[in-house]
């Protein structure tokens, strides 16, 4: 019974996902996600007591699943500068991967209240907060001079996040065309000079 508990609940969460993707959240009503995820009202209320809630699980979904990628990345990564490439090309692929749910927490949380809008920048402080750890692991092993880790990675995910938004909304440019100037911009940020070989980026 549990095991057909949470397979109803990931339907919902994967038809919800489409829905608000292709609606948005205020055309989005219940009964759509009702029809798209094949269940009862009941079924869908018994999961999820009403829209808010469902497309915040959403968000939280996306950034538990970009917090795990991105750690698993960098712990395979031989090398403080090489894990913090490794992180940035992870979150690229990631983002292309998960579109939809990328969409759902950059733009259309923003401007749907404060409760949302604070939810979006936690998000996005706990992105910063993985990179500043990262920052300060380098730092710490002198590949990096003395910074204030703290701004420089909220610095980093401002300028991603103006990136996202811009992809998300138009198309272009697309992460694997914008990742090789993204990698010699933040490495050059840091007074890391790009690395003329795989090899030589440990």
């Amino acid at each position: 019974m549990a095991s057909s508990s949470l397979s109803t609940r990931q339907r919902i969460l994967d038809a919800a996902l489409r829905v608000f993707a292709q609606k948005g959240y205020h055309e989005t009503r219940m009964e759509d996600i009702v029809e798209a995820a094949r269940v009862s009202k009941g079924g869908l209320y018994h999961h999820f007591p009403g829209k808010k809630q469902l497309f915040q699980t959403l968000m939280d979904e996306f950034v538990a699943v970009l917090e795990e990628r991105l750690r698993r990345a960098v712990n395979q990564a031989e090398g403080d500068t090489a894990r913090l490439t490794a992180a940035l090309e992870e979150g690229m692929r990631l983002l292309e991967r998960y579109q939809a749910l990328a969409k759902i927490v950059f733009i259309q949380a923003s401007g749907l209240g404060p409760e949302f809008e604070r939810k979006r920048l936690a998000i996005l402080e706990r992105l910063a907060r993985f990179i500043q750890a990262e920052l300060d692991r380098a730092m710490a092993h002198g590949l990096i001079p003395p910074m204030d880790t703290e701004v420089v990675a909220h610095a980093w995910v401002g300028v991603l996040h103006e990136w996202a938004v811009r992809w998300l909304l138009t198309g272009r440019p697309q992460p694997r065309d914008v990742l090789p100037e993204l990698r010699v911009f933040f490495l050059r940020s840091l007074g890391v000079p790009q690395p003329s070989s795989p090899e030589d980026a440990s």
